[in-house]
């Protein structure tokens, strides 16, 4: 196996998109301030990122936009539920190489795995020794 293998956990928000940068977000909805403006009397909640094992998964998903980050361009795909994936850009050539039916629309169904560049997070297409079952 080689260096993509090795991330074991990624980092997924409330709402079960994976996060392509994994960080801290703050929860306003309950959160109430102290008269005069200065402080909380409820405060916010901490939302962390939710971290899951890494297994592979299958999944049909759409390639819905392009996206820029504080480093690089990437690509979104989106679930049927609004779920949302980033790819790299070297991973889409990849998928794209790998002869993977891309269906009219920009639906892919495969079995798909995460990878870390640096801080940051995507999906790819599970090579056959990760697919699994």
């Amino acid at each position: 196996m080689d260096a993509k293998s090795k991330v074991t956990e990624a980092p997924y928000s409330e709402n079960g998109s994976l996060m392509h940068f994994p960080d801290t977000t703050w929860d306003y909805s309950e959160a109430v301030r102290v008269e005069g403006g200065h402080g909380w009397k409820v405060p916010p909640r901490e939302v962390g990122p939710d971290w899951r094992p890494n297994d592979p998964f299958s999944a049909t998903l759409r390639l819905a936009e392009t996206r820029r980050g504080r480093s690089a361009a990437y690509f979104i795909w989106r679930s049927d539920d609004g779920r949302e994936f980033p790819m790299f850009i070297s991973d889409m050539l990849l998928l794209v190489q790998s002869g993977v039916h891309i269906k009219p629309g920009g639906m892919v169904s495969t079995r798909w795995i995460v990878t870390k560049r640096g801080a940051n997070y995507g999906i790819r297409h599970a090579a056959a020794e990760e697919a699994g079952g």
